[in-house]
């Protein structure tokens, strides 16, 4: 199975050099966002409200506006 990936991203590798294109590396999954104190604690008040964690709270919020973004 590891030969089998090891193949498989060779052959894309090879695949983006003959087309000029650059590989898509992944992503993290996690990103800063910068905001003010108040910026903060309004967002903070936000996520109580819907018993969710800020981070869940920022999730949502985000995936939902990339959706609206993207449609």
């Amino acid at each position: 199975m590891k030969e089998a990936l090891k193949e498989a991203v060779e052959d894309y590798l090879n695949w983006c050099e003959k087309r000029g294109k650059e590989p898509r590396k992944p992503l993290p999954g996690k990103f800063l966002v910068r905001m003010t104190p108040q910026e903060h604690r309004l967002v903070a008040l936000a996520a109580k409200a819907e018993r969710l964690s800020l981070n869940e709270w920022a999730r949502k919020e985000v995936l939902e506006e990339a959706r609206q973004a993207l449609a």
